[in-house]
Protein backbone atom coordinates (compact mmCIF):
# COMPACT_ATOMS: atom_id res chain seq x y z
CA UNK A 1 0.00 0.00 0.00
CA UNK A 2 2.92 2.36 0.56
CA UNK A 3 4.51 1.91 -2.87
CA UNK A 4 2.35 4.67 -4.35
CA UNK A 5 3.65 7.31 -1.91
CA UNK A 6 7.34 6.38 -2.10
CA UNK A 7 8.25 8.77 -4.94
CA UNK A 8 6.61 11.72 -3.17
CA UNK A 9 8.19 10.74 0.16
CA UNK A 10 11.61 10.41 -1.53
CA UNK A 11 11.23 13.87 -3.09
CA UNK A 12 10.24 15.41 0.24
CA UNK A 13 13.09 13.65 2.01
CA UNK A 14 15.56 14.91 -0.60
CA UNK A 15 14.24 18.48 -0.13
CA UNK A 16 14.75 18.22 3.61
CA UNK A 17 18.23 16.79 3.16
CA UNK A 18 19.18 19.50 0.69
CA UNK A 19 18.49 22.19 3.31
CA UNK A 20 19.81 20.30 6.34
CA UNK A 21 21.65 17.12 7.14
CA UNK A 22 20.65 14.12 9.13
CA UNK A 23 22.75 13.55 12.21
CA UNK A 24 23.39 10.42 14.19
CA UNK A 25 20.99 10.13 17.12
CA UNK A 26 22.22 10.94 20.63
CA UNK A 27 19.83 8.42 22.15
CA UNK A 28 20.16 4.85 20.90
CA UNK A 29 17.05 3.14 19.57
CA UNK A 30 16.15 -0.15 17.93
CA UNK A 31 15.38 -0.15 14.23
CA UNK A 32 12.04 -1.68 13.27
CA UNK A 33 13.63 -2.67 9.96
CA UNK A 34 16.63 -4.62 11.29
CA UNK A 35 15.50 -5.49 14.80
CA UNK A 36 18.88 -4.31 16.09
CA UNK A 37 20.30 -1.04 17.40
CA UNK A 38 20.34 1.59 14.67
CA UNK A 39 23.74 2.60 13.35
CA UNK A 40 24.76 6.19 12.66
CA UNK A 41 25.00 5.32 8.97
CA UNK A 42 21.44 3.97 8.87
CA UNK A 43 20.01 6.89 10.82
CA UNK A 44 21.60 9.35 8.38
CA UNK A 45 20.64 7.46 5.22
CA UNK A 46 17.73 8.59 3.08
CA UNK A 47 17.52 5.06 1.68
CA UNK A 48 17.12 3.61 5.16
CA UNK A 49 14.07 5.81 5.79
CA UNK A 50 12.60 4.87 2.42
CA UNK A 51 13.12 1.21 3.30
CA UNK A 52 11.54 1.87 6.70
CA UNK A 53 8.24 2.65 5.00
CA UNK A 54 8.23 -0.55 2.98
CA UNK A 55 9.72 -3.20 5.23
CA UNK A 56 7.79 -5.19 7.80
CA UNK A 57 8.42 -4.49 11.48
CA UNK A 58 10.91 -6.96 12.94
CA UNK A 59 9.20 -6.93 16.35
CA UNK A 60 10.54 -10.14 17.89
CA UNK A 61 14.17 -9.28 17.17
CA UNK A 62 13.65 -5.66 18.19
CA UNK A 63 11.99 -6.36 21.53
CA UNK A 64 14.62 -9.04 22.22
CA UNK A 65 17.39 -6.49 21.56
CA UNK A 66 15.71 -4.08 23.99
CA UNK A 67 15.40 -6.79 26.63
CA UNK A 68 19.17 -7.34 26.52
CA UNK A 69 19.64 -3.79 27.90
CA UNK A 70 16.38 -3.04 29.70
CA UNK A 71 14.60 -4.63 32.66
CA UNK A 72 11.34 -2.74 32.07
CA UNK A 73 9.59 -2.03 28.76
CA UNK A 74 6.83 0.59 28.63
CA UNK A 75 4.38 0.88 25.77
CA UNK A 76 3.84 4.57 25.02
CA UNK A 77 0.38 5.56 23.86
CA UNK A 78 -3.08 4.08 24.24
CA UNK A 79 -3.60 0.35 24.41
CA UNK A 80 -1.67 -2.68 25.52
CA UNK A 81 -1.13 -4.67 22.31
CA UNK A 82 2.65 -4.22 22.16
CA UNK A 83 2.96 -4.94 25.87
CA UNK A 84 1.12 -8.23 25.38
CA UNK A 85 3.25 -9.13 22.35
CA UNK A 86 6.41 -8.34 24.33
CA UNK A 87 5.27 -10.61 27.15
CA UNK A 88 4.52 -13.40 24.66
CA UNK A 89 7.97 -12.97 23.16
CA UNK A 90 10.01 -12.51 26.33
CA UNK A 91 8.02 -14.28 29.01
CA UNK A 92 8.93 -13.13 32.50
CA UNK A 93 12.47 -12.03 31.63
CA UNK A 94 11.40 -8.35 31.72
CA UNK A 95 8.52 -6.32 33.10
CA UNK A 96 6.27 -5.03 30.30
CA UNK A 97 3.82 -2.23 31.10
CA UNK A 98 1.49 0.05 29.18
CA UNK A 99 1.16 3.77 29.86
CA UNK A 100 -2.39 4.55 28.74
CA UNK A 101 -5.37 2.24 29.02
CA UNK A 102 -7.18 1.10 25.92
CA UNK A 103 -10.54 2.84 25.34
CA UNK A 104 -12.36 -0.46 25.98
CA UNK A 105 -10.92 -0.47 29.52
CA UNK A 106 -12.01 3.07 30.40
CA UNK A 107 -15.22 3.23 32.38
CA UNK A 108 -17.60 6.16 32.14
CA UNK A 109 -18.20 8.00 35.43
CA UNK A 110 -21.50 7.21 37.10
Amino acid sequence: LTEAVLPEFADTLEQVLSTSSLQAPHTPFVSNVTGTWITAEQACSAQYWLDHIRQPVNFVSGVSALAERCDVLIEAGPGDTLQKLARQTLGDSVVALHSVSHARDLKAPL
